[in-house]
């Protein structure tokens, strides 16, 4: 899936009041920085069996099991990082120390159980009752939205340690989004007032029916 999602590319500016839009007092800003363009792919995988069991005459047993697999995201040129405690730099590039970006979840073993009880016999009062477990599997957008990501981890971002001292980091990953709330950064500028006219639209339409 060809991924691109810039919602600041644009950059955005927000302020509390009118008024402090007026006097150019900023609340905050974001700027996406770099190109957020991926080519990311996932792969799922889901089995389910099902039977309907005869316990007694009123009552039936309706039993499940289900098992899923979902592979963790990938991307063409392995352009997705993730944070790893071990790493001095913090950020993992993937191809660079790991394969994937998080490991695999092979547990989601889903069982499913539901009862039939004809209470009388008579095939008018059923009581109905079920269970099951179900597992919610990572999708893109688990890992991939708007504000950030695996996909917006500055692998390639030169950074300062706690000592002062600038490392480059050896990651291809640029693009980072940007939050700040310093006004400074912001130049403010005002548009020159034009004419007064209201935007019109003009409409031409013929039309024959027989």
């Amino acid at each position: 899936m060809n991924y691109y999602r810039a919602g600041y590319g644009r950059g955005r500016v927000d302020f509390r009041h009118l008024w402090n839009f007026i006097s150019g007092d900023v609340r905050r800003w974001r700027f996406l920085y770099g190109d957020p363009a991926r080519d990311v792919r996932q792969k799922s995988f889901g089995f389910f069996v099902e039977d309907d069991v005869k316990a007694s005459r009123h009552v039936t047993l309706n039993l499940g099991l289900r098992y899923d697999i979902t592979d963790p995201i990938k991307d063409a040129h392995n352009l997705l990082a993730n944070y790893m405690p071990t790493s001095t730099s913090g950020l993992v590039q993937m191809g660079q120390g790991i394969s994937q970006p998080y490991p695999t979840n092979y547990n989601n073993v889903s069982p499913r159980i539901g009862l039939a009880w004809d209470v009388f016999g008579t095939g008018k009062t059923v009581f109905r009752s079920g269970f099951g477990v179900i597992f919610e599997q990572p999708s893109i957008r688990t890992f991939m939205f708007n504000g950030g990501g695996l996909n917006l981890n500055p692998s390639g971002v030169p950074y300062v340690d706690g000592a002062g001292v600038t490392h480059q980091p050896t990651g291809t990953i640029t693009s980072f989004l940007q939050i700040s709330t310093d006004g400074t950064q912001i130049q403010m500028a005002c548009a020159e007032s034009g004419s007064d006219d209201l935007p019109q639209c003009r409409k031409f339409r013929q039309r024959v029916q027989r």
